[in-house]
């Protein structure tokens, strides 16, 4: 850790008119990491200059980034790597403050409800009608269209704490309750609709890489209708009426990772039409580690 002296020093030069030297002072201050963030949040109070608080800003920003970062690629890295703990990480990119334990208890009061409600021996069909009736009725759960285009409603921790989110992150929380309860939901990709499946039994990553065919799919649930039930009939209803054809695709799961990153990347998308590029970037450097 640097003295006092020296860091005094580096924060003076950063409202320095060369670039350069702003450059330095800004990579040294950021590679300082972590440890330096108790006196970078001292100096933002002591500094009232608005120029010199939004530089102080970006380089707490960016030291909270790598962070992030570095604590997603090792989750990126566990075996059996859990969906909603990567994106209650990726959350620390918007929300770096949020309360861990709140979240962790909210999830743990979900589990338990759900599994409360449902007890031991119950059919397929059954266990999604309790679910969505705990999960949507009694918790209050909802997924609104028009949050697709603002981007809180993408970060996993902000959808726990307001119970509300979009088609999406609502679908996701869904499946990864579910499969923490032992429920072989998983998601189902078509074209502007994100649906998830009930299949026949539990998958790993290697088995969705291997292929895992829409005939283990015992029926669909649509999270935006309240986890209504329906069909592979309905399926094709729907791509007949956007003029789709019926790939084989459309009716099989996708991996709990290819949701996450289809959760990403349309995040990202978002980002773009707001012309918010750099977001955008720091949300790339994150799934890039999604193969």
């Amino acid at each position: 850790m640097i003295s006092e002296a020296e860091f005094e020093a580096l924060i003076s030069l950063l409202d320095d008119p060369d670039r350069e030297v702003h450059r330095h002072v800004f990579n040294k201050l950021t590679s300082l990491g972590s440890p330096v963030l108790p006196r970078l949040y001292e100096a933002w109070e002591k500094n009232r200059i608005a120029g010199l608080q939004n530089k102080l800003e970006e380089i707490i920003h960016d030291i909270q980034l790598n962070d992030t970062l570095k604590e997603f690629e090792s989750w990126t890295q566990e075996e059996h790597p859990d969906i909603l703990e990567g994106l209650l990480i990726i959350s620390k990119m918007k929300y770096p403050g949020y309360n861990e334990h709140f979240i962790n208890n909210e999830l743990n009061r979900i589990r338990r409800a759900v599994w409360l409600a449902m007890g031991q021996y119950v059919s397929s069909i059954e266990q999604i009608n309790i679910f969505n009736h705990v999960f949507f009725r009694d918790l209050g759960f909802r997924s609104e269209d028009s949050a697709l285009s603002d981007p809180r409603s993408y970060f996993m921790s902000r959808v726990i704490e307001q119970r509300k989110g979009n088609p999406i992150s609502i679908a996701i929380l869904y499946q990864s309750i579910a499969l923490s309860l032992r429920i072989p939901v998983y998601g189902i990709e078509l074209p502007s609709v994100y649906c998830l499946a009930y299949l026949k039994s539990e998958k790993d990553e290697a088995q969705f890489k291997a292929g895992v065919p829409g005939s283990d799919v015992i029926f669909y649930i649509n999270p935006m209708n309240n986890g209504l039930i329906f069909s592979r009939e309905e399926i094709r209803k729907y791509l007949q009426s956007i003029e789709t054809e019926a790939l084989p695709g459309y009716f099989s799961p996708v991996s709990p990772l290819q949701s996450m990153a289809l959760l990403l990347s349309t995040l990202q998308k978002v980002y773009l039409k707001k012309g918010l590029e750099k977001k955008a970037e720091e949300l790339a450097r994150f799934t890039r580690y999604l193969g």
